[in-house]
């Protein structure tokens, strides 16, 4: 299995270090002795110069040596043969911190979810620990084995779905459909899919890569196979000789509406890279909006449900008292 490109964090300050050395003069061979990465990295740097060294293009060395994703790869090799490595360093920066930004905000939100689960899965027992009904090793069962269990699943699922992203599998494709129908959610995601394919789209045409060659590129960074599969069709129509904007119209998508409108005005005015990069910006300040709205909903659902169940266990553990609850109240 291949294994992947820098962390996120490491490639935006890589880019953004070689970027003002391309700026200096400093050729790539030598940049790379100047660049600062961790230390758990640095052999990485040593064999994209050995490559370098012995003729390959900067590039492909990247690449082997697992520095670059595929997609910036791509953007790399268009930049050098264009002349243009500076800009395309600095563009790179950019999304790969958005990228590193985009995880650490889904780490964020998901602290409160989590530990509110936790916090139920240890509360709701303990009435009927504190009764007797349940001693002390179901207890733990109950509360700190299901917690385990739920922890070592994430990791699992997790786990498997960067081995299907790296291999090209779609690990949405069982669930794409059921989870876009959902009114609001759906909407969200595929105004956020959206949002990522114009990005990439924008930053492979300011690279330089032609229309036909960086559309399918740019829609493989969609992780939902129905949408993705939707963009395919634009370069279908695109190859029988229609504009991006025909294409686009010929087969719309859900909640595309603003992205069509800018892909329309870009190909009008020929700054189709420009309008959608403008896309792209406004579209990622509503989306993370409503994904701050969600997070901020979701720990109020998991504290209602935490209230509810822990009631309910409550109302379980005096029933069984003799006496049900009147007499656990009156003492006797």
């Amino acid at each position: 299995m291949p294994l992947e490109a820098l962390p996120a964090e490491v490639r935006a300050r890589l880019f953004d270090q070689w970027s003002v050395l391309d700026a200096a003069g400093v050729p790539p061979l030598q940049a790379l002795a100047q660049l600062g990465v961790p230390s758990l990295y640095r052999m990485r740097l040593s064999s994209t110069a050995a490559l370098l060294a012995k003729g390959q293009p900067l590039a492909t060395a990247a690449l082997s040596a697992r520095l670059f994703t595929q997609l910036e790869t791509k953007v790399v090799a268009a930049a050098s043969n264009a002349g243009s490595l500076e800009r395309a360093f600095k563009r790179l920066a950019d999304r790969a911190r958005r990228e590193h930004a985009r995880g650490a905000a889904l780490i964020t939100r998901l602290v409160v979810p989590l530990a509110l689960l936790a916090a139920m899965l240890l509360i709701i027992p303990l009435p009927s620990l504190i009764g007797g009904q349940l001693g002390a090793g179901r207890y733990l069962l109950q509360s700190v084995g299901v917690l385990g269990m739920i922890g070592a699943a994430i990791l699992v699922l997790l786990r498997a779905q960067r081995q299907a992203a790296m291999s090209g599998t779609d690990h949405l494709a069982g669930i794409d459909s059921a989870v876009l129908s959902i009114p609001w959610l759906g909407r969200l995601i595929r105004r956020d899919q959206l949002q990522q394919f114009a990005d990439t789209l924008a930053l492979l045409l300011a690279a330089g890569i032609p229309l036909q060659s960086a559309l399918p590129d740019a829609a493989d960074t969609v992780r939902w196979p129905s949408v993705r599969a939707l963009l395919l069709r634009w370069q279908s129509a695109m190859m029988a000789g229609s504009t991006l904007a025909q294409a686009a119209s010929a087969h719309p998508i859900a909640d595309a509406e603003p992205l069509l409108a800018a892909i329309a005005a870009g190909e009008g005015a020929g700054s189709l890279a420009e309008s959608l990069g403008h896309y792209a910006t406004l579209a990622a300040q509503d989306v993370e909006s409503d994904k701050k709205l969600l997070a901020d909903w979701i720990p109020r659902i998991v504290y209602l449900l935490i209230v509810l169940a822990v009631a309910s266990s409550l109302i379980g553990a005096f029933g069984s008292l003799p006496g049900g609850i009147d007499g656990a109240v009156n003492g006797e």
